[in-house]
């Protein structure tokens, strides 16, 4: 499961095992109105592409019939797009409610504040190394559609053709902020050619292609005084004596040291 970005996550640092359950918690509570966002976008896709159909089957001067059992299909996705539509917004309400209840009872535990106090990394930097490696199998998404500008209307065809741009990058996952800077760019660069050239329509080619990769710490080397100064910060009932050399390798060979229980210090050795 992956969990919301944190401002308190940070590649080498300690982290709180409590913060991660806090979040693991909102990620599970976003997911019913994320899975609800999916199908509307889908099912709004879906009504684009089938509207582009209709437009073709019109220039074709398809049979009459035809066009009225595609307006009843239309009619019947659109019902289907309002019921996704209502659902992914209860989806939505419940969910921030959730996650304003978790938020609430982090806070009331100073688990979930932005402003945290932790002891320094017990990792040493100079000797431990970050490296990149791949996380899964790359892979690639394609749409191609085309769309035949009626008359002269510049506009109305750069607005066609930046709606199934917006529409498909929403679909496959993309950000708003990246998929109303893709449909601008689009309606601008398809308004500009339509203005400055004779055009019979526009083929939209849109690829995704992803590259997911982990980013690590290997080796991962340890301070040793680092490491019993942060064990200290963190287990100040539990501390380790490091005024004395044979005191520490006293305290370190404890069997109750090496076993450790319940208490450890955790890293964030990796992050994708």
């Amino acid at each position: 499961m992956s969990i919301p970005a944190d401002p308190s996550l940070v590649l080498g640092m300690l982290i709180d095992l409590d913060k991660i359950k806090i979040l693991q918690e909102i990620s599970s509570a976003q997911q019913p109105a994320i899975m609800a966002q999916d199908g509307l976008n889908a099912l709004t896709l879906s009504m684009y592409k089938l509207e582009a159909v209709e437009r073709q089957l019109i220039n074709m001067s398809a049979p009459m019939t035809t066009l009225l059992e595609m307006g009843v299909f239309k009619q019947e996705m659109k019902a289907s797009i309002a019921m996704a539509a209502m659902t992914y917004a209860k989806a939505v309400i419940e969910s921030e409610k959730q996650i304003q209840a978790i938020k609430t009872q982090a806070v009331g535990k100073k688990k979930g504040g932005q402003i945290s106090m932790a002891a320094e990394s017990p990792i040493d930097f100079t000797l431990s190394k970050v490296s990149n490696f791949p996380f899964a199998y790359d892979s690639i998404k394609m749409d191609v559609q085309y769309f035949r500008q009626e008359g002269y209307d510049s506009s109305s065809h750069a607005d066609t053709v930046s709606s199934f741009v917006q529409n498909s990058l929403s679909d496959w996952g993309g950000s708003n902020e990246q998929v109303s800077e893709q449909g601008n760019t689009a309606h601008k660069a398809t308004q500009r050619q339509s203005e400055n050239h004779k055009l019979e329509g526009t083929i939209v080619i849109i690829a995704s292609c992803t590259h997911k990769n982990a980013t690590i710490i290997d080796p991962c080397v340890l301070d040793p005084d680092k490491a019993v100064k942060a064990w200290n910060f963190h287990n100040s009932k539990n501390s380790i004596d490091s005024s004395n050399s044979d005191l520490l390798f006293a305290e370190v060979k404890k069997k109750d040291r090496r076993t450790g229980g319940n208490k450890a210090l955790h890293i964030l050795s990796g992050c994708t």
